[in-house]
């Protein structure tokens, strides 16, 4: 009375097997054994057998094998218990003694052309010499090439797996996978993958990423937080597109990606917030490249905006239509509850908002460097900048108006010199250092160098008040909010005319004659008033 599947189903595997030496067969997949070496048993339930095989798997004109294992087969279950075996990356163009995994206790559903094992010691011989322990996940797919093979897959238990000199000067600290001939470095929200690019034997470039491709000629990641170490200041940007080929030893990162990526560079060497495209390094070469990313078209824009910049103008156009501005809502939420950073939810929740709407604010604001929003754990970190924008906005504290806007046809907007960290600032036509004192700047050659603090120097003109300077090597000193002109070939002024306008008024005529060979400084306004809230008639001086 019972069914007879069961007989069928052994006859039928009893007949592949003695005949062909097929353990399991269906229309789309195919299990065979590499030997006709095996013994039927039944212990409650029939089993073959196999003492030593190559197991091998065929689907969709391709194969898999796991060579040297031995086990068990069910046939009632379709079921294979194995035990060791070898698996290798040659479908996926990797010599065999290089890459290649050895199997523990692992159990595979022939039905599918697919199974997973655990405790795995994997090996790649290029990058390190142990065994790794982890996962395999093997899969037969059609198409497949060793350009564009996928498996077999190995993830890795641990995610401090270190690895130096994945290139030259390149050291890797992370989690492992590996997708066909591809290796990614992987990491979580707590412990993430980790780059350090070294110069001279030091670590200058640090980069964390959850994702990053190493290729056998290059490095990738979509989304990386990146540090540029400036002595004991850095330059750093929350979430840039890493790309880095081995054979030029270039490293490009840009910001081409979108929430985070479209934040500034914070360079807290030079007190700057820097809106450029991407960061270009050659490795060894003294120097590294801000500008557009390579093959724009057209103007590459960059602006180098001080820390301590504030816009009025910017303030409400981040209010719009809204009731309250957005910096007032996020200061209300840190004053209650004391805390730097901000969840989506809880901000949503607190201001009655849909979480979408909130996030397309805090990555709004990031953009503009006010947080620094992380998409993975949906939360803003709040940045000082944030409160002193809504303090000058209150006129409780002084702010700048500095900022150098860079315009270069297919060329370079700064240069960061590596021995001195100098930026060379390239395309600044003009710059202002006071609206309220009418201090300004025309840089010769439309260039200039910032030095540490916002400090910079410059040859070419000094507008100032009534004055204009023809000055050689200028120093801008922030703190004290002065120019050093040592060496001044000529100075112009204004003075007011003989003859007055139809308002009564005398306008101001310019002097014929210059005065020349000069030397002295010029005190824009006092260095407690950059902004000019406070009248001080006796500036510039």
């Amino acid at each position: 009375k019972r069914s007879t599947k069961p007989l069928t189903s052994f006859l039928e595997t009893s007949n592949y097997l003695l005949n062909e030496n097929i353990i399991y067969q269906s229309k789309a997949t195919v299990w065979k054994s590499g030997t006709t070496d095996f013994l039927f048993d039944y212990d409650t339930v029939p089993v073959v057998h196999f003492e030593k095989l190559n197991l091998i798997c065929y689907s969709n004109e391709d194969s898999a094998v796991i060579y040297d294992t031995h086990g068990d087969y069910f046939p009632l279950k379709s079921i294979w218990k194995g035990n060791k075996g070898k698996v290798n990356w040659l479908r996926a163009g990797l010599p065999e003694d290089e890459v290649h995994a050895y199997l523990g206790k692992y159990e595979i559903y022939l039905g599918f052309s697919k199974y997973t094992a655990d405790s795995v010691k994997f090996f790649h011989k290029k990058y390190w010499s142990k065994a790794l322990l982890g996962t395999l996940e093997e899969k037969v797919l059609a198409n497949v090439t060793a350009e564009n093979a996928s498996y077999p897959r190995f993830t890795s238990y641990f995610t401090d797996i270190e690895i130096k000199d994945v290139f030259n000067d390149i050291d890797f600290k992370g989690g492992i996978e590996m997708h066909g001939s591809k290796l990614y470095g992987l990491g979580n929200e707590l412990q993430p993958a980790h780059l350090v690019f070294k110069k001279d034997g030091k670590d200058f470039i640090s980069i964390y990423s959850r994702n990053i491709v190493i290729y056998p000629d290059r490095l990738a990641s979509a989304l990386s937080s990146v540090t540029i170490i400036c002595k004991e200041d850095s330059i750093h940007h929350p979430g840039l597109q890493l790309n880095y080929v081995d054979a030029n030893k270039e490293l490009s990162l840009s910001r081409t990606g979108e929430t985070t990526s479209k934040s500034p560079f914070y360079d807290t060497y030079h007190n700057l917030d820097i809106y450029s495209e991407a960061i270009y390094w050659t490795m060894n070469e003294p120097s590294l490249s801000f500008e557009a990313v390579k093959g724009s078209v057209g103007t590459g824009k960059a602006s180098f905006e001080s820390s301590n910049f504030f816009s009025e103008a910017r303030y409400l156009k981040l209010q719009g239509i809204d009731l309250v501005n957005p910096l007032n809502l996020i200061k209300r939420f840190t004053d209650r509850y004391n805390v730097r950073t901000i969840g989506v939810q809880a901000f949503a929740e607190e201001n009655l908002m849909p979480q979408e709407q909130v996030i397309a604010m805090f990555v709004n604001l990031s953009n503009r460097g006010f947080v620094i929003y992380d998409r993975d754990s949906k939360s803003a970190l709040i940045k000082d900048k944030l409160f002193d924008y809504i303090n000058a906005m209150n006129r409780k504290v002084d702010y700048d108006v500095l900022q150098f806007n860079s315009e270069a046809f297919r060329s370079k907007n700064a240069t960061l010199e590596l021995d001195s960290f100098g930026l060379k600032l390239f395309g600044v036509p003009f710059v202002y250092l006071s609206d309220s004192q009418n201090v300004f700047i025309y840089p010769e050659n439309e260039q200039l160098v910032m030095r540490k603090g916002m400090d910079f120097t410059f040859s070419g003109r000094v507008h100032a008040g009534t004055f204009d300077f023809y000055a050689r090597n200028c120093e801008f000193n922030y703190d004290q909010f002065k120019i050093g002109m040592p060496v001044i070939d000529s100075m112009s002024f204004r003075v007011s005319s003989f003859e007055r306008n139809e308002a009564g008024e005398r306008y101001p005529v310019k002097v014929k004659n210059v005065i020349a060979d000069l030397g002295g400084d010029l005190y824009i306004d006092d260095p407690n008033n950059k902004s000019g809230l406070k009248q001080y008639p006796k500036f510039p001086i």
